[in-house]
């Protein structure tokens, strides 16, 4: 059945059209598609880059932070081992005076405790507790309590002779830190290389706290 006001001619030449419209109209909704993409992948990849570059300048900072603070402390514990470069004898009295003059606390923050460790040959170990418990600046109850430990009869000793502040610590003192493995190492270390060490994942002596 045709309808009475459209010619076959007229079917004919609209069937191509149709099928152009159709044509471009998916094209372009392809290209359109594409053209999303490419956009969220650019701007994907700029935010990327973006956080990136944001997270290594963060990193920088704090690395440059670290890097500033160790060299505060280091130069604090060159101090103190020059204070044994003198030629005179160290006391417990002259080592408290020592940090109370450079005033640990405020100067340093984040430093707990500084402390001399006194490497003490096996057959001196009799001769060292004898010395150290005559010192002045202890106090006759702590000295009398002076003793290496853990006890061992060893070749050699890490002894730690002297702490500062030296408040609720009194047990380390004498504590030999090379009884521990990964404290030895870090001791030895130091003395051979003569530079300052640094031990791995340890528990503090004074509270037992990793």
């Amino acid at each position: 059945m045709k309808l009475p006001f459209l010619k076959d001619s007229d079917i004919i030449h609209q069937k191509p059209s149709l099928y152009i419209g159709v044509i471009v109209a998916f094209i372009v909704f392809v290209f359109g598609v594409l053209g999303t993409f490419f956009a969220w992948n650019l701007t994907e990849k700029t935010t990327q880059n973006n956080s990136r570059e944001l997270f290594e300048k963060r990193t920088t900072e704090v690395e440059n932070t670290l890097n500033r603070r160790l060299d505060v402390y280091l130069t604090l514990l060159y101090g103190a081992r020059g204070i044994f470069g003198l030629g005179q004898s160290i006391t417990a009295d002259g080592w408290h005076k020592y940090f109370e003059e450079v005033n640990l606390g405020e100067q340093y923050p984040g430093i707990s405790t500084v402390g001399y460790i006194e490497r003490v040959k096996g057959p001196e170990k009799t001769k060292f507790l004898e010395n150290w418990k005559a010192e002045n600046g202890f106090g006759a109850t702590l000295s009398a309590q002076f003793a290496i430990h853990p006890q061992a009869e060893k070749p050699e000793y890490f002894v730690v002779k002297y702490l500062e502040p030296i408040e609720g610590r009194e047990k380390v003192l004498g504590f030999d830190f090379g009884s521990e493995k990964v404290r030895n190492k870090a001791v030895e270390e130091a003395r051979d290389s003569g530079k300052p060490a640094a031990t791995g994942i340890i528990y503090s002596l004074a509270t037992g706290e990793r």
